[in-house]
């Protein structure tokens, strides 16, 4: 059992999967690079490793210092031959290779696509397209488990504090910092990979007439594609993968049950959305700090909370919405030119509206803060970062979601699209 564990956390692992696949790298050190059946080159010496030690004891070598993984302690021997003991002081180390190639353009495209579906930008896309083109209930309770899948996952990264692997072996492929600056498990694009994809499987296998076995085969195919890209471009070992797809069935398991009874009590309830919104931002494990953990998380609370006061007002505004007629299951049909045109339309004008809407809570909220705190807002960033950082991102995202489900609907209404 060690054994494998050692397998699953390694980065030789990763660094395996991405050869496999066509990623090369020439780093500084050609032993950086090195793997359970190549050759390590140790002052001048060729030695065979074989897969147990390779597992086992991972090495890593540079001019000056040589640091030996044995048995979960960590060591640091100097040239001169002194040991002492050593923690490492950035739970990311992170190497830029000499030369990367990319043999292979199709995996590395494909695997990059896959990607994206865990990004915010897919959310922002995503979400509202099916507010306004798809369905209004099965979007709610997407961001039902999305917001319930994701948020103790960006939690969970805080209390394991497991790094991403290291570079090198591993080569670096996706350089969003915010990603840089997070700790790897569990990934929550695995997670996302699971929530996603599944939550619409269940939602709409018994409201639109389709194979199932169709439907079953798109979920395990979007779920494999998001969970092997984040290995294909460095970001997670195989255990952090392989525990947010854990994470999330458990917890898909527990609520998916509920969600009927969660999607009412919430939409009833616009200042009860509101309050359970803020005390789950607010009860983030990390009570003093603002990272890019903690960002992603409240952006996710801030989202599902003004889905559903967004979608309390769109109710008694009385305001139109995209869902079928009549009673399920409902036929899915090719769709014609006329509602092509207009999905277009209304997409691109519910963008063009959300985009305006975050410029506009940016400028006003940076103004607000700046009469508040008698100081600019870069200055105030900086003294108080949490205390700024932490409402600004819960208001915005939570603005942007009530004029996703009022404002846009409206307007695309208004305009007859």
């Amino acid at each position: 059992m060690d054994r494998l564990i050692n397998v699953l956390v390694s980065p030789y692992s990763v660094a395996r999967f991405q050869r496999y696949f066509g990623v090369e790298a020439e780093w500084s050190d050609s032993s950086d690079e090195v793997d359970g059946a190549s050759v390590l080159k140790k002052n001048g010496v060729s030695k065979e490793i074989d897969e147990h030690t390779f597992c086992s004891q991972q090495t890593y070598h540079n001019a000056e210092t040589r640091t030996r993984i044995s048995n979960g302690e960590l060591k640091k021997s100097s040239t001169n031959g002194h040991t002492r003991s050593n923690q490492p002081t950035n739970p990311n180390v992170l190497r830029t290779p000499v030369r990367t190639t990319i043999k292979h353009k199709f995996w590395y495209y494909l695997y990059n696509f896959g990607a994206a579906l865990g990004d915010e930008i897919f959310f922002i896309i995503f979400l509202p397209f099916c507010f306004w083109n798809v369905s209004t209930w099965i979007a709610k309770r997407v961001v039902i488990m999305w917001v319930v899948v994701l948020f103790p996952g960006q939690a969970s990264k805080e209390i394991f504090q497991m790094p991403r692997p290291r570079c090198p072996p591993v080569v670096r492929l996706d350089n969003v910092k915010a990603y840089m600056n997070e700790y790897g498990m569990p990934s929550t694009h695995a997670m996302t990979g699971v929530c996603i994809p599944f939550t619409l499987l269940i939602c709409t296998m018994d409201r639109y007439q389709y194979p199932f076995s169709l439907g079953l085969t798109i979920a395990v195919l979007w779920c494999l594609l998001v969970c092997c890209s984040r290995i294909y471009l460095g970001m997670h070992n195989f255990l952090d993968v392989i525990v947010g797809v854990v994470f999330a069935t458990a917890i898909m398991c527990i609520v998916v049950p509920f969600l009927d009874e969660i999607d009412t009590f919430l939409m009833e309830r616009p200042w009860g959305s509101l309050a359970i919104g803020l005390a789950i931002a607010l009860s983030y494990p990390t009570l003093t700090e603002w990272n890019s953990s903690r960002e992603l998380a409240t952006i996710i609370v801030g989202t599902g909370t003004g889905t559903f006061v967004g979608g309390w007002l769109r109710i008694h505004n009385e305001i139109k919405v995209a869902d079928p007629i009549g009673l399920p299951p409902y036929e899915i049909y090719i769709p014609d030119s006329e509602w092509l045109l207009g999905m277009i339309l209304r997409t691109s004008i519910g963008i063009a509206l959300l985009v305006l809407t975050k410029v506009a809570s940016k400028i006003s909220y940076s103004a607000v803060v700046s009469v508040v705190m008698r100081t600019s807002f870069t200055d105030a960033k900086s003294t108080g970062i949490l205390l700024i950082e932490l409402p600004r991102k819960f208001l915005t995202y939570m603005t942007l979601a009530i004029m996703a489900n009022t404002i846009c609907p409206l307007t695309q209404q208004y305009l007859n699209v």
